[in-house]
């Protein structure tokens, strides 16, 4: 757990705070470490990133204000922050008992996606990568190309989506308003008799890499062309609903057929959205 310091930024004064911050900032060490010394590290770094974090907020510092007040560049301050903007309740000292160091977390404070941070870290310790090597696999794609691997196995195992058009529920036609991500939309469905909803919609059968990962935005992408984009459907779909998941969003076949309104042939001769995006290796199969 990380440490707890019961004097308050919120009560000191911008001389005390610099003082405060060039202490913890003296106590990283930043050489061959113990593990005494490396947990203290992780612990003062986290320190360091909430201190600056609440004290900018509370007095209307800059970071670069406070930075050069301290002696380093607002580059290497912000590395603080927005590790502990990623990690508010304290950076893990290891998982699963392999130790982790601040440097790993230097070499993925850039990364936007929780769960590519969570995974290089997560092999990072496993593998026993210095920092070096975290960096390296980072500029590789490591994670990338290890999703793309994942989605080729089950390619080759012939992954399709069971569907049978015969128990579907309802089939509408409907309007995209927007693409969520690679496999959510907001739809808005003619239920007939003049009536017009608005639902959120979730693919049925797979899962898409999660918003603002390279694979995600992949993936929203290729929807966005498809289903909106000037060689695609204009925003026209077929959607036929099973069941409602979680979150109040339906669970969706979407089929589109650019330059068709028929309900029936877009669904017998239309693109099926849903397996598109596991053919593109944009998706994996779920239950």
């Amino acid at each position: 757990k990380p440490l707890v310091f019961l004097n308050s930024v919120r009560t000191m004064n911008y001389k005390t705070f610099l003082k405060s911050l060039n202490n913890l900032l003296n106590n990283i060490e930043d050489r061959s470490l113990d593990d005494e010394q490396r947990v203290h590290n992780l612990r003062m770094a986290w320190e360091v990133g909430r201190k600056v974090c609440e004290y900018k907020n509370e007095s209307g510092y800059t970071i670069k204000q406070i930075a050069g007040d301290v002696g380093m560049s607002d580059r290497s301050l912000n590395k603080f922050v927005r590790a502990y903007g990623f990690f508010p309740d304290g950076f893990k000292e290891e998982i699963d008992k392999k130790p982790l160091t601040w440097s790993h977390y230097l070499a993925i404070v850039y990364i936007r996606s929780k769960e590519e941070r969570d995974f290089y870290l997560k092999e990072a310790a496993a593998n026993g990568w210095s920092s070096h090597q975290t960096r390296l696999r980072i500029r590789n794609n490591y994670y990338d190309n290890r999703v793309m691997e994942s989605n080729r196995v089950l390619k080759g195992a012939k992954q399709k989506i069971l569907k049978d058009r015969r128990q579907r529920l309802y089939t509408y036609g409907a309007r995209v308003l927007k693409v969520v991500d690679g496999d959510t939309l907001l739809l808005q469905i003619d239920v007939g008799f003049k009536t017009v909803m608005e639902h959120k919609v979730r693919l049925r059968g797979i899962n898409c890499a999660e918003r603002k990962s390279k694979l995600g935005d992949k993936a929203k992408e290729f929807v966005v062309q498809r289903l909106m984009g000037p060689q695609g459907a204009d925003g026209q779909v077929v959607v036929s609903s099973y069941k409602t998941g979680k979150f109040g969003r339906y669970i969706a076949d979407v089929w589109y057929m650019p330059q068709e309104s028929d309900k029936e042939r877009v669904v017998q001769e239309g693109r099926y959205l849903n397996q598109e995006l596991l053919d593109e290796e944009l998706a994996v199969m779920v239950e």
